[in-house]
């Protein structure tokens, strides 16, 4: 089947010379790019780690495509070797930071809130959920997941799962939680975060792969994925709040759209000879 986008990136090229950005570069590339547009530059946005490209496949594509952008600053040569291109750049995720802001008006309730599909470790969770939900019967959990990523979880009814809510009903659950917990296998480019960040939540992330790309340590603290050490961060946290303004100000400063934006344009117009 050829994919409608493609049709109407070949109307475009048509017109003359384009640079197309695929923003979802692992699943959206294709070769036939390189075929069909060859007055044109294609850049791509990669999202997954080096090694997930590292088959034939691959390392055949990234030679073809004349750029890319990386939300990670940790593996750019990486990508510069195997591409043969010195136009691989670190450009990170942005957030909207007029749209995701606290709520003064919002009490906050007795809800520990996880959030996302993509290498979360929901087995591990589920484990922290039980212990927690078993010391404290006022709290309730609530997970926004799809629901391949929830299947295992187990029954209570102080759990509650959900899947495909609108951006306004995430907003406003980032705004009540007392603590988004989120258990992370890898986690530099992370949506979750950076939403949850710049709406001022009390965040914990538990993860074995430590990752300050996007955040400095001194604004958001990486403990491990242990059972024990995570239970205690949530008592400490129930206890004791974490200021976050710093927080908030950190993200809006750096990850605004408007900032991320202007960054994008500058590599894209940079293919204009």
């Amino acid at each position: 089947m050829f994919p409608i986008f493609l049709f109407k990136m070949i109307l475009m090229s048509l017109k003359g010379e384009c640079i197309f950005h695929v923003i979802y570069g692992e699943n959206l590339y294709t070769p036939r790019m390189r075929f069909l547009f060859n007055n044109s530059k294609v850049v791509c946005t990669f999202h997954q780690p080096f090694d997930w490209f590292e088959n034939k496949v691959w390392k055949k594509n990234l030679q073809q495509i004349d750029g890319m952008i990386l939300l990670s600053d940790k593996e750019i040569n990486q990508f510069r070797l195997a591409s043969k291109n010195d136009k691989v750049v670190y450009i990170p995720h942005g957030v909207f930071t007029d749209f995701y802001t606290p709520n003064k008006h919002s009490e906050k309730e007795n809800m520990l809130l996880t959030v996302g599909n993509w290498l979360r470790d929901y087995d591990l969770a589920d484990k922290v959920y039980t212990e927690f939900l078993r010391k404290h019967k006022d709290w309730q959990i609530t997970i926004v997941a799809n629901k391949e990523s929830t299947k295992n979880i187990h029954k209570d009814q102080r759990i509650l799962c959900k899947t495909g809510i609108s951006d306004d009903e995430l907003r406003d659950l980032y705004q009540r939680c007392k603590v988004l917990f989120l258990p992370l296998i890898r986690y530099t480019a992370n949506n979750a975060l950076l939403e949850a960040a710049s709406c001022g939540c009390d965040i914990i992330i538990s993860s074995n792969t430590k990752d300050n790309s996007y955040i400095p340590p001194q604004y958001l603290d990486t403990i491990p994925m242990d059972i024990t050490t995570i239970l205690s961060r949530l008592e400490d946290r129930i206890s004791h709040s974490a200021d976050t303004q710093a927080l908030i100000d950190y993200v809006r400063m750096h990850y605004s759209w408007n900032l991320i934006g202007k960054k994008v344009h500058n590599f894209l117009i940079s293919f204009v000879e």
